[in-house]
């Protein structure tokens, strides 16, 4: 087994095909050859060839064939690395927003005046009524808003509109934002603090 071991091995690291010949399995030169009449009177039947394996011995099982097949080795091509997703960028942290500390800052009535409709406002008392600013324009005669200063509050009685709510919601019905960006909006326009942390003491 060893010196099939060998074999196998030279036939690997040469890359050259096995050669019988190169180890011949003659008797040493020293042992009488049989003449040609004694080789004609005792012929020797030759042992039968065991060409299905190398290295099996009869009668003892073997786990593994090892075989004197050519090397079919392979240089595998260096792996190249993937190139490295570029890491997403991450969003800027978006500002603390206090809406009650919003609402406290900026009525319904400052609203509409920036608007141009605080002049269309008709009633006595907290309770007005005027035209809606999310679906009319200033120069409107029918005022389907209510508005009651003293609670900060509005109500559009037009089907279409319905708009209700305080001042962020009228703010956000406005400018068609959600409440958080129309807060947002609603601040840098008026130039109010967000939040407690930013009022100037």
């Amino acid at each position: 087994m060893r010196k099939l071991l060998h074999l196998v091995f030279a036939v690997w690291k040469t890359n050259r095909p096995f050669d019988e010949q190169h180890f011949p399995w003659e008797p040493p030169s020293d042992t009488p050859m049989s003449t040609p009449a004694a080789a004609g009177a005792a012929t020797t039947p030759a042992a039968p060839i065991n060409d299905k394996a190398v290295g099996h011995k009869r009668d003892v099982p073997a786990e593994k064939v090892v075989t004197t097949a050519a090397s079919s080795l392979e240089t595998m091509p260096t792996p190249v690395k993937a190139a490295a997703a570029p890491s997403a960028a991450k969003a800027p942290p978006r500002p603390a927003v206090d809406f009650a500390f919003l609402r406290e800052q900026v009525t319904v009535e400052q609203v509409l005046r920036h608007l141009g409709f605080c002049d269309q406002l008709r009633g006595r008392g907290p309770q007005r009524r005027g035209v809606c600013p999310v679906h009319g324009q200033p120069s409107d005669r029918q005022r389907t808003l209510s508005v009651h200063l003293a609670k900060n509050v509005f109500h559009c009685f037009e089907a279409s509109c319905a708009a209700q709510g305080n001042v962020l919601d009228l703010w956000a019905a406005l400018r068609h934002l959600p409440l958080y960006e129309a807060a947002l909006d609603l601040a840098a326009t008026f130039h109010l603090p967000r939040n407690r942390e930013e009022a100037p003491v």
